[in-house]
This record gives C-alpha cells, sequence and structure tokens, in this order.
C-alpha cells in the first residue's frame, strides 16, 4: 500500500553508491566496485541468480537516520530531508522516494531458510511488479537473534520502523536492502507486511558486460543477459 512518495534531484553529494542496470541484469555499486550483482536468466526458470561480493557499510554516517526509521518518519516533513544523510551517498541524479508496506501475499513466498535473497520473481510482465524482490546485501545467516526479538517485540507493539532499499527504477522488481535486515526478518516471521522506503533512479546507470569481476569466471547466465552467451 502506497503511503507517500516524492520526486527530488541530488545536485551534490558523497556519489559513493549507485544502482546500474541492463534489462534484468542489477548491480549495487559502492565507490564504483561491485557490491551485489544479480540476473535474470529468462530461460525457463524462476531462478534468479546473484552473486554477492562484499559488504558496504556507513553506519558511522547514518546513526541519526538509524533512529529516524526505527520510529517511523514524520508526516510534516520531506521523506528527503528525513533520509538527507543516507540519500547524500547516492550519485547525483532525478530520484523517486516511495514510502509504502509490502503487499501482505509477498509474505506467503517468503523462504527463510535462503540467506541472500527474500521474494520471488518472473520478469516477463507487469503482473508481480507490485511483489518486491528483496536482495540481501549480507547474509542473513550472520544477523544477531536478539536484535531480531528485539524487534518483533517492537513490532507487535505496534511499531513500524522503516526498511530501506534502492534499485534503478521504480518498475524494475529487484531491489537491494540497504538497512533494515534485521527488522525485515522480524517482520518476515511474524508474518507483518514490512514497511520500505524505496529509493528508485529515473534515468538508471548503464550496467556492462565489464562489470563482472574479472577475477571470476563469467557465468553463462550473465553472458545470456547480455546476448554473449551462444
Amino acid at each position: 500500500m502506497l503511503l507517500r512518495e516524492e520526486t527530488t534531484t541530488l545536485k551534490a553529494s558523497k556519489g559513493r553508491l549507485e544502482v546500474r542496470q541492463h534489462s534484468h541484469a542489477l548491480g549495487l555499486f559502492a565507490d564504483g566496485r561491485p557490491v551485489t550483482l544479480t540476473w535474470a536468466q529468462c530461460s525457463g526458470s524462476i531462478l534468479q541468480d546473484y552473486l554477492h561480493l562484499r559488504s558496504f557499510s556507513a553506519e558511522d554516517d547514518i546513526a541519526a537516520l538509524r533512529a529516524r526509521v526505527a520510529q517511523g518518519f514524520s508526516e510534516r516533513q520531506s521523506l528527503r530531508s528525513q533520509i538527507r544523510p543516507f540519500f547524500e551517498f547516492f550519485t547525483p541524479g532525478t530520484y523517486q522516494l516511495v514510502l509504502e508496506d509490502i503487499p501482505s501475499w509477498w509474505m506467503d513466498e517468503w523462504e527463510s531458510e535462503d540467506h541472500m535473497f527474500m521474494g520471488w520473481f518472473y520478469p516477463t510482465d507487469d503482473k508481480y511488479q507490485d511483489i518486491p524482490n528483496l536482495l540481501a546485501t549480507q547474509s542473513y545467516a550472520t544477523l544477531d537473534e536478539k536484535r531480531i526479538l528485539e524487534w518483533m517485540y517492537a513490532i507487535e507493539a505496534g511499531e513500524r520502523p522503516i526498511v530501506l532499499t534502492a534499485t534503478a527504477t521504480r518498475s524494475t522488481w529487484t531491489e537491494f536492502i540497504l538497512d533494515g535486515h534485521h527488522k525485515l526478518y522480524a517482520y518476515a516471521l511474524l508474518r507483518i507486511p514490512p514497511r520500505r522506503l524505496r529509493i528508485c533512479g529515473i534515468s538508471p546507470h548503464p550496467l556492462r558486460f565489464s562489470d563482472f569481476p574479472e577475477a571470476l569466471d563469467t557465468p553463462y547466465g550473465w553472458k545470456r543477459a547480455f546476448g554473449e552467451g551462444s
């Protein structure tokens, strides 16, 4: 359920974070290097491939933001002003900020045993575009059970902490979880629709075949996504 949205232009920033896209391939980049890459082979299987390469943390810079998203946003202030420290990590450009509750039946598709992936998708039409495909930027196996329980208690008490995600455009199926892994896990265990803020690009940066790390063997699915597979 859509709660709020706004379009804003970021002219000056730290320029550390960006989401790049090519068709059904997507990459989260920090400081010009890939953090997570994901692509769909679109070859008759609903399996989506992904590769988590490294972690990105800005905790020292977003301590105040974490307190804000834990409590929920004020309706009297713009979304941008309330995520300013974090938003300024993104490269300059025009973005849509979308605050919404994820549809309740998304919970039916959540698989707790998958350590990097929450959701599902098949990129063929618009049918599932309200069902987010959430890709973690840290393994769920590393999460602190105590923190998950704390969030569960808070959510059960009526709080709606906010998960922050980023994606290439508003119509892109996959989103990268940038902050809120513990909160999202707590929502999922309680089967309560998560509240999240999407940071969506308007004109995404292009993802290129050469963005795949040279040190790794290039998988067939990546080649196929870029028309390089035979």
